[in-house]
Order: C-alpha cells, then structure tokens, then sequence
C-alpha cells in the first residue's frame, strides 16, 4: 500500500490545497494555470489520497471539475483562476496530465 502525503501536521493535504499550490500569478497578479494540467500536479494529487483511486483520472476530473464549480460542498476556485481553469476545461483535446496515458479525458 502507498505512503499518502500528509502535511506536517499529520492531516491529509485536501484537493484544494494541491491545485492551489499549482496556480501560479505573474507580477500583475494574473493566474496561470497551466500547473493544474501537469502531470507533476496529477501524480502529486493522488499522492495526497488517503487510499489510491480505482479510476485515478475519472477522479481527477471529477474533483477538479468539483471544485470549480464550487459544487458538492467544496471550496470553489478565485474567479479568476476558475476562468482561466474553465478555459481549459472547454477544450476538445486531452488535459497535459494524460498526455502518457490511454484515457480520452
């Protein structure tokens, strides 16, 4: 069984938190969300999982779609990395983070 990644505190890192992290501004304060569709970002994500998803990119996406739209009790994303985020969500091609595997997400 794997080792899930915890904060120090020894509480599970939320979902939130890991694509937060993922969000980067430039000087102007624009976001950038391009981190979020890394693969780094994936991998990372479902190191923070308590136990392993069965369908790990199914769950990705649901999570991620989740949270921007603030839906199922979760905390949505700033309204503007959420615009930038939908921006990539409305795109008919592969996400980056499953460039390497066979999904059609």
């Amino acid at each position: 069984m794997k080792e899930c990644l915890k904060e120090k505190s020894g509480a599970l890192i939320s979902s939130y938190k890991v694509f937060n992290s993922f969000i980067d501004r430039d000087a102007s304060g624009k976001p950038d969300v391009s981190g979020i569709f890394s693969t780094y970002c994936y991998e990372y994500w479902i190191k923070t999982r308590k136990t392993a998803p069965k369908k790990p990119h199914e769950s990705f996406r649901r999570c991620l779609t989740a949270h921007t739209r603030g839906s199922d009790g979760r905390k949505p994303f700033a309204e503007d990395a959420e615009a930038k985020i939908l921006e990539v969500l409305r795109q008919k091609k592969r996400w980056p983070c499953f460039e390497k595997h066979e999904v059609s997400i």
